[in-house]
């Protein structure tokens, strides 16, 4: 029962956090204001990732799996 009114309880708190920042949640830095800090895009370190191959053996395989089954539990997210 208590993982389950754990589950309910994260569930609400994102809920309400998105409510609550709206549209920021997407945006780079999320809805803080950090910017001076800048990204840096690297498009071969995105494309090992998205292919899980990073060389961190949960995250390749979170990503292997996210790719063949199209779904990734809440604890890999």
């Amino acid at each position: 029962m208590t993982s389950f009114i754990d589950e309910i309880f994260w569930r609400e708190f994102c809920r309400n956090w998105c409510i609550r920042h709206g549209r920021k949640v997407f945006f780079a830095y999320g809805p803080y204001d950090r910017t001076k800090k800048t990204w840096k895009v690297d498009l071969d370190i995105i494309r090992r990732w998205k292919e899980g191959m990073t060389g961190m053996p949960l995250v390749d395989a979170l990503m292997r799996d996210m790719n063949k089954t199209g779904f990734m539990s809440n604890r890999g997210r």
